[in-house]
């Protein structure tokens, strides 16, 4: 097994694979929510100039619930070995919450799987990520 050279984590770390907001003016002071290959990055704004910045790893992970309703998303990550997990996230897109979601979803399948995803910049291997973590209503 190779080691990770800090050129490959620093482009790992700076692929951004999906982005998604909360929408004004439901919410006025906008949370933004980046995924990439090894994090989860939330961004909330606190007032204007004044925000707050929290980064989960994916390996941290164990799960992310999407609760839509017919005009909304709302988004929960649950985190391995904490007693309290972040707050829920309201107010998104819903079709780009559920992305969201499934490549979350896709990313911790593929690290449990022990699954080389340094390669899921590409918009082709991107779509398959997400088509694994795609969860079917039920």
């Amino acid at each position: 097994m190779s080691k990770t050279t800090i050129t490959e984590l620093e482009q790992s770390a700076n692929t951004v694979l999906h982005r998604c907001a909360t929408i004004f003016p439901f919410k006025i002071f906008p949370t933004t929510i980046e995924v990439t290959p090894t994090k989860v990055s939330i961004k909330e704004m606190i007032l204007p100039f004044s925000s707050t910045l929290n980064h989960i790893l994916i390996k941290d992970l164990v799960n992310v619930q999407v609760e839509t309703n017919p005009f909304f998303a709302r988004l929960q990550f649950e985190i391995r070995f904490k007693e309290k997990n972040p707050n829920p996230i309201s107010f998104l897109e819903k079709e780009s919450a559920k992305e969201l979601a499934n490549i979350v979803t896709g990313l911790i399948e593929a690290r449990g799987e022990d699954v080389d995803v340094s390669d899921v910049g590409d918009p082709v291997e991107r779509e398959k990520l997400r088509s694994a973590g795609d969860s079917q209503t039920l």
